[in-house]
């Protein structure tokens, strides 16, 4: 099983996002804020193959930063809107969704296939072709 990290405050999003990527294998780890993230990962101690954060959520991007320094391996995709398009971990980011346009339940598949993509991940718990 592939297991992501999600920092997100729309629980709906997260919920339909995690049950869309359930069926291919992979995990999503849900947290509403940093400080919930740290507390997760600190009791589970899951082995992470992506970071998806909200970068409108507050310490995110240093969040992410730490992350990445710790496990330089874990991609990220961060969530930005016109008024959240933070240049401090932009060089981090591998790929990007829109809020609210990749939000609404007719993006949800390309969402789904951007992460099968970035975990090697697809159809019904199969890998790509490689």
């Amino acid at each position: 099983m592939t297991n992501i990290l999600l920092i997100d405050r729309d629980l709906g999003f997260m919920f339909a996002f995690a049950e869309s990527l359930k069926v291919r294998g992979i995990a999503v780890i849900p947290a509403t804020s940093v400080r919930e993230a740290e507390e997760v990962l600190s009791a589970i101690r899951p082995d992470l193959s992506l970071l998806i954060m909200n970068c409108a959520c507050e310490r995110v991007c240093s969040f992410a930063q730490q992350l990445r320094k710790e496990h330089q391996y874990i991609r990220v995709i961060g969530i930005v809107s016109p008024s959240h398009r933070c240049r401090e971990c932009g060089r981090l980011l591998i790929a990007t969704l829109h809020d609210p346009e990749d939000r609404s339940p007719d993006r949800l598949p390309h969402c789904v296939e951007l992460v099968c993509i970035l975990t090697g991940r697809s159809g019904f718990g199969g890998s790509w072709p490689g």
